[in-house]
């Protein structure tokens, strides 16, 4: 529950910046698909945050889900985004067969640089995001 909780408070601080939606929904190795999620949690694109991060508890993954959709619906959130332009870029990435760990780069809402550690591993073929172990630390 603790690493569940991660994710929301994942989301919950990158969400107060962003603007637009990304048009790409799924990335090909474990640096794009943070990056791509990174963006859309700071875009509010609900469904590729969904798309992208794994849970492998089914309620708890479905009560991250309609929290996200609560979450970009909000008025709060859609004020809060307004002007943001996320930009993230990989600094590394470790694959480890199908497991990754990829260190982001990028700016918060208040211009600071920041460094993000994210856990990803390969579900159905695809990599996404580990929800079950904490993304960041």
């Amino acid at each position: 529950m603790k690493n569940y909780l991660s994710v929301i408070t994942l989301f919950t601080l990158f969400s107060l910046s962003g603007c637009g939606k990304s048009a790409v929904t799924v990335a090909n190795n474990p640096g794009e698909t943070a990056v791509l999620l990174f963006s859309s949690i700071t875009s509010g694109n609900a469904q590729v945050i969904k798309d992208n991060i794994y849970i492998s508890d089914e309620v708890q993954r479905d009560v991250f889900n309609e929290w996200v959709d609560m979450m970009v619906a909000s008025q709060q959130y859609k004020e809060s985004t307004k002007g943001y332009n996320p930009s993230y870029s990989v600094v590394e990435e470790k694959v480890d067969g199908e497991t990754a760990e990829v260190l982001l780069a990028g700016k918060n809402p208040a211009g600071q640089n920041v460094q993000i550690k994210v856990k990803l591993l390969v579900v159905d073929g695809r990599w996404k995001v580990d929800g079950d172990h904490g993304v960041w630390h």
